[in-house]
């Protein structure tokens, strides 16, 4: 099946330069150069400015030439204005599944739409964005670190970078309160990049005081790990900072399932070749697709807390938890499980053969002055 997504950029102001009749034309003009190119696939107009394509029983060459010709025809009716992504697949998927690509590709190209044009997004977003770069500045924005323990030896092994906010008023802020609407504007590949420079400058100040520390993982959003030039631009902070890739690791979480796994694949597999570690957050959310786990080059699986959680009260998610934990053992995927809050839950789990450990047991987030020597003075968790 291949699904195609169609979005007229700036819809809103080609009607005020040439009025809804414009528009209107533009439309019906779309709207029948898809049913040409698009013979035989089932064809929507879905929002004002955007349109969707579904097709069945599709080869990729044939899908793929269909989005090339439309992409070049629709160029000859408006200019910089048509953007057409789309996705095909051999495996059997969801319709919504395939449409979710579709959306993200279109995102994506609208953000790199609007910084051509506005000479860096639109004007709301370019406010947005000012915001965000003064209040990084004067050092609103601030990378706290959570330790993770191995469950084998009982000492720390890492940590995961996490932001937050500091209000005047209000003191810290954690991310599910400002992330939100960072994201929907198109930004916050400028708050994962921040916490990736600001654990590298930690982890160099560790290193200049003789202290290797340990490995540290940090979030890239679904946005932000399909930007192109994403690793160049990781690898320009990490080696400003001769930080080794070795000890960076990127965490993608569950639901960037839902990216084209052609693009999610190729992206990955580039960072891991240049040395950096791909995990896999929050898995157990939503419906998890284990396909991921051998199909992406993924070298720790993040067990999310409420299957930590369910555990307890749910002997068939230990039953899962367990397979999932001799899975990764046999794939090589060293396991964490988040939000590990007492020691009957990290005696169980290091039963179950889970590798490592993260949550309150441990610590909290610590912010980065504090957390060399709170993890030099840690008791061993076995004690």
């Amino acid at each position: 099946m291949g699904v195609a997504g169609i979005h007229i950029w700036d819809f809103k102001g080609y009607n005020q330069r040439y009025g809804h009749a414009g528009g209107d034309r533009l439309l019906a003009q779309l709207g029948e150069k898809i049913r040409e190119i698009f013979k035989g696939a089932d064809c929507y107009r879905i929002s004002g400015a955007g349109f969707l394509i579904r097709f069945a029983d599709v080869t990729k060459d044939r899908f793929e030439e269909q989005g090339r010709r439309f992409q070049m025809e629709a160029e000859t009716l408006c200019p910089g204005q048509i953007l057409c992504e789309y996705v095909w697949t051999a495996q059997v998927q969801a319709p919504m599944k395939l449409q979710q690509q579709v959306e993200e590709k279109l995102q994506i190209a609208m953000n790199q739409r609007s910084t051509r044009a506005y000479g860096g997004r639109t004007p709301a977003a370019a406010r947005m964005l000012s915001e965000l770069k003064q209040a990084i500045k004067r050092g609103g924005f601030t990378a706290f670190f959570q330790p993770k323990a191995d469950l084998k030896t009982g000492r720390i092994c890492g940590a995961e970078a996490l932001v937050r906010y500091q209000h005047g008023r209000k003191g810290v802020i954690t991310p599910d309160k400002f992330l939100p609407e960072i994201e929907k504007a198109g930004l916050i590949r400028y708050i994962d990049l921040f916490v990736l420079e600001e654990s590298c400058r930690l982890m160099r100040q560790w290193l200049d005081e003789g202290w290797e520390g340990f490995p540290v993982s940090l979030n890239y959003s679904r946005i932000t790990i399909l930007e192109p030039g994403i690793l160049e631009e990781t690898c320009g902070i990490t080696d400003r900072y001769r930080i080794p890739h070795r000890l960076i690791s990127i965490e993608i979480t569950e639901t960037i399932s839902a990216v084209d796994n052609i693009s999610l694949k190729a992206i990955t597999t580039a960072f891991t070749e240049d040395g950096y570690g791909i995990s896999l957050d929050d898995f157990g959310t939503e419906y998890s697709n284990i396909h991921v786990l051998y199909d992406l080059p993924i070298k720790i699986l993040k067990i999310d807390r409420s299957i930590v959680t369910d555990m307890f009260h749910n002997p068939k998610a230990g039953i899962v938890a367990q397979s999932v934990f001799a899975a990764c053992k046999s794939l090589k995927i060293r396991t964490v499980a988040e939000g590990v809050e007492t020691k009957e839950q990290a005696d169980i789990l290091k039963e179950m053969g889970c590798d490592m450990i993260q949550g309150y047991y441990i610590n909290k987030p610590l912010p980065g002055d504090c957390f060399k020597e709170t993890c030099l003075s840690f008791s061993d968790i076995q004690k």
